[in-house]
């Protein structure tokens, strides 16, 4: 189905593209000024009309994609997924042996279920991201149990420390992988673009609380300040984690229901 959807796609973009070079074959031979504008409004619509299947090309052809089959149209209509596809596309830009994890769901000590957004695993270390994808503006202290979400309207939330919230994905994870030393590990919490972060202050060294567009940069200083200690176990790990990437709906609604009880 979504080869039969491309191929359409492709198809629509090659026609477009011969109008575009008809178009611009008008405009080096003719002389008539509004003939030119003429051509150059086609030209421009036409290009304008191709985007968003070009989006929609790249979307599919993501290892976000390819690993959760979220399909586009659900990307987009949920806020946190699409948070958690472009915080995927600042990862894929980090240079050197790399793999990546979404939507991880590992079982915590006592019984319940925790889901990872993300997990990069990169020959400098294990980054264990979460993405708040929030508008608005952001405060809170590092060692609280809730921040707050104001938005511009006035409104006023309180959510889980997302620093915490890492802090328990990470010995869940560290559960699994026995081996590996605790400083291999890195916490980052990813907020939107949107975001105002209010008076945030980490002490943690291997912590970081930051908006995506810090995201990329972040990565290559931490990657260059480390060894590249993670090379010879990163197929390793990933063989042990992808195994709980995408599970049953059942684990995916009882984790639903302890959230729900969680926070009632």
């Amino acid at each position: 189905m979504i080869l039969k959807v491309i191929n359409n796609i492709l198809l629509i973009m090659l026609i477009n593209i011969q109008h575009i070079d008809f178009c611009i074959r008008k405009i080096r031979k003719t002389e008539d000024i509004r003939m030119q504008i003429v051509c150059i409004l086609v030209v421009t619509i036409i290009l304008l009309s191709l985007k968003p299947f070009i989006i929609r090309v790249k979307y599919w052809k993501s290892g976000y994609y390819r690993q959760t089959r979220n399909s586009y149209r659900e990307v987009l209509n949920d806020k946190g997924l699409y948070g958690e596809y472009l915080t995927g596309r600042c990862l894929n830009k980090l240079k050197g042996e790399k793999k990546i994890l979404y939507n991880i769901y590992l079982q915590k000590e006592n019984g319940e279920t925790t889901e990872i957004d993300m997990i990069l695993l990169h020959e400098s270390g294990i980054y264990v991201i979460e993405s708040k994808n929030y508008s608005g503006t952001v405060s809170g202290e590092e060692e609280a149990w809730y921040w707050k979400q104001t938005l511009q309207n006035g409104e006023v939330y309180s959510f889980y420390n997302p620093i915490r919230q890492n802090e328990s994905h990470i010995r869940s994870l560290n559960h699994i992988l026995k081996t590996t030393p605790k400083e291999m590990y890195y916490s980052i919490i990813v907020f939107d673009d949107r975001t105002v972060l209010k008076k945030i202050k980490v002490e943690q060294r291997h912590v970081f609380v930051i908006k995506r567009n810090k995201l990329t940069r972040l990565l290559r200083c931490l990657s260059l300040a480390q060894k590249k200690c993670l090379n010879e176990q990163m197929n390793d790990i990933y063989e042990t984690l992808i195994q709980f990437c995408n599970p049953s709906e059942e684990v995916k609604q009882r984790h639903r229901d302890s959230i729900r009880k969680l926070y009632k």
